[in-house]
């Protein structure tokens, strides 16, 4: 770990760099079309951007929300696709029932940022039983 001290007008400011020579915490940001009350099986794209400033170092992880993610270096590419099946039975982060969040987000050794996506909510298509004389 490296520390710079800094003394101006007799103040010290104390600052802990952890051994990266990043200038800022990465941006990141998201952005998709309708993902709300989609019929399965729903193909959605999820565009990446806000990115192309970030250090090198910077490391990218996308969570689909349903148990499949990603990890991607700098940089990260412009969009993702993934397959869904159902929300149903699950509650997203923001609260939102029937329904999961897509995030991306980006670290390196100054600090952390994320996008989100939420709700996602997949219906599974209905199944009638029909019957009759």
């Amino acid at each position: 770990m490296h520390r710079l001290f800094i003394t101006a007008l007799a103040c010290v400011i104390n600052l802990s760099l952890c051994g990266q020579n990043c200038v800022s915490v990465p941006q990141i940001g998201t952005a998709t079309g309708n993902t709300d009350g989609l019929c399965s099986p729903a193909q959605v794209s999820f565009q990446i951007f806000n990115f192309s400033e970030n250090d090198p170092s910077t490391i990218y992880v996308v969570d689909f929300g349903d148990g499949y993610i990603e990890s991607f270096n700098h940089p990260p590419p412009p969009s993702v696709e993934h397959s869904y099946i159902t929300t149903c039975g699950y509650t997203s982060p923001n609260g939102s029932v029937n329904s999961i969040a897509f995030t991306v987000t980006a670290s390196n050794g100054c600090g952390t940022s994320q996008g989100m996506i939420d709700p996602i909510r997949i219906h599974l298509a209905p199944n009638p039983i029909i019957s009759g004389p």
